[in-house]
């Protein structure tokens, strides 16, 4: 596999990446014989999840077999100075706007030509529920990212089939078409990035967190499998 500053060439890519996760302050490798498998669906660009549990906090490189020697940074940080929602901890509930009071956000939702139906009910209704819940924060029209129209898309596709196992719920980054007011969705959790999607149990404790890029396939493993 050919790599160009950094990002592989284009052509024939990869169906699977290896690499390893060296410390950059020791140069030691704390975790080899990684694979991550090509996602590509509903993505104008194909991504490569790699999944690792790293113990200590530092800074780390991503060392992919046939790329540059340096791989590309990862900080890992304590998680007691994370704002947002962590795996293992309860999601907060949360007012979302709904069709019946949009609470100050217009549109409530983005995506075209129809809004998504993620917005029956608000997330605080959702987590006293019976199902576990499936939040997304993101939005279609303005993500930065350009990942938050086919996230909303892969949960649509996948809606029949969570729609007696989960609770769906969408909610937008901005409080108007403008793009310059954060919604409080965004605030309450102290969001830096988007989209991101939570996963809880029927306890509403997450058990799942998908950031930033992210398709329909991988939707569907954690969502169905």
């Amino acid at each position: 596999v050919l790599f160009r500053s950094g990002l592989l060439s284009d052509g024939d890519l990869p169906e699977t990446l290896n690499a390893s996760l060296v410390d950059s302050e020791t140069g030691a490798v704390v975790a080899k014989g990684l694979t991550a498998p090509r996602h590509a669906s509903g993505m104008s660009i194909p991504y490569w999840p790699f999944r690792v549990e790293v113990d200590n906090v530092g800074i780390y490189s991503l060392v992919v077999d046939g790329g540059p020697a340096d791989g590309a940074g990862v900080q890992v940080v304590d998680p007691a100075t994370i704002g947002i929602p962590l795996v293992g901890s309860p999601l907060p509930p949360f007012d979302t706007p709904t069709f019946d009071d949009p609470r100050g956000v217009n549109p409530i939702c983005t995506r075209t030509p129809e809004p998504c139906p993620f917005h029956d009910v608000t997330l605080t209704e959702a987590l006293a529920g019976s199902l576990p819940v499936v939040y997304l924060i993101g939005t279609p029209a303005h993500c930065s990212t350009g990942s938050c129209a086919p996230a909303l898309d892969g949960l649509l596709a996948l809606k029949d089939e969570l729609a007696d196992r989960y609770t769906v719920i969408h909610a937008e980054v901005y409080t108007d078409d403008t793009a310059t007011t954060v919604a409080p969705a965004v605030t309450s959790y102290a969001m830096t990035f988007e989209p991101a999607v939570f996963i809880t149990d029927s306890q509403g404790v997450i058990t799942e967190r998908l950031d930033a890029v992210f398709d329909e396939v991988e939707l569907r493993e954690l969502l169905l499998s």
